[in-house]
């Protein structure tokens, strides 16, 4: 875990441009649209959306050094 977390700091760091949005804050702004447009098979998409959701927010948790990332180091 410590390695993943250093290793996702460093491409952070040296990245040309930085993130504007995260990951989870990117697909939330999809789940928003879907909402507002409601396109024939929206609610399938958002489905697939908060699925997303849920892995991205893990993955950030573990990159970020959160509490995920803390119970592995035990």
């Amino acid at each position: 875990m410590d390695e993943i977390t250093r290793y996702s700091n460093l491409l952070k760091k040296i990245a040309l441009r930085g993130d504007p949005l995260s990951t989870p804050e990117y697909i939330n702004l999809m789940i928003e649209n879907e909402n507002k447009e409601k396109k024939p098979g929206f609610l399938e998409r958002i489905k697939t959306f908060k699925d997303l959701l849920k892995k991205a927010e893990l993955t950030k948790d573990v990159t970020d050094g959160g509490e995920l990332a803390k119970k592995f180091k035990k």
